[in-house]
């Protein structure tokens, strides 16, 4: 492997947290350190009234943080690999789908973003976004109470809003070939092989 940053992106339930804990396993084996950040939108600020512009403000100052500690990290030991569960770019998917609009979700593909940290992404970046055939992901969503909740937001079915956040994916996966930054698809990942194959 001649990457040390990789992007797990993709809608829930196809199989991003399996290929996760098969490819961990699979740098330790190598002598790796692999380390999971798990990137997360804009948070609820319990008892603080912010608009979505506020919060989107917020919520950069942290990206942009945690993405120069992770320069840090990769200087710090040239056997780390970071896996990031989610990122940055997703939330240009799910800020959407959950109407966050604003500068977060303008701000996390634009160039103002990608810029200063360029040689992250030009150098050490992989996206892998996750799909899987929709009869199967309608199913397996519909099996998980919480996913049900998310899949069934807007008085819409599974099979409409699994389509919308596929759409919304379509989207970002312009974005990032627009930007030159290197990009693998997978469908239903679930062996070692799979990983292997990586």
């Amino acid at each position: 492997m001649n990457k040390r940053i990789i992007m797990i992106e993709g809608c829930d339930r196809t199989g991003k947290s399996t290929f996760i804990s098969l490819l961990e396993n699979k740098l330790k084996s190598e002598g790796k350190i692999p380390i999971i950040f798990h990137l997360m939108g804009p948070t609820k600020f319990k008892g603080l009234e912010f608009n979505n512009d506020d919060k989107s403000l917020i919520q950069l100052a942290k990206f942009n943080d945690e993405y120069n500690l992770i320069r840090e990290m990769l200087k710090a030991n040239e056997n780390i690999v970071i896996i990031l569960d989610r990122t940055s770019f997703g939330e240009y998917v799910w800020s959407s789908y959950w109407n966050r609009e604003g500068k977060y979700t303008e701000y996390t593909w634009s160039k103002e973003f990608i810029e200063p940290h360029k040689d992250l992404f030009d150098q050490t970046l992989y996206i892998y976004y996750f799909i899987s055939q929709l009869h199967i992901l309608e199913q397996r969503i519909s099996e998980s109470p919480e996913d049900v909740q998310i899949f069934t937001q807007f008085n819409m079915p599974i099979k409409t809003n699994i389509m919308g956040v596929y759409s919304l994916y379509e989207d970002l996966n312009s974005i990032i070939r627009k930007n030159n930054i290197a990009y693998q698809e997978y469908d239903n990942i679930g062996t070692l092989i799979d990983v292997q194959e990586y």
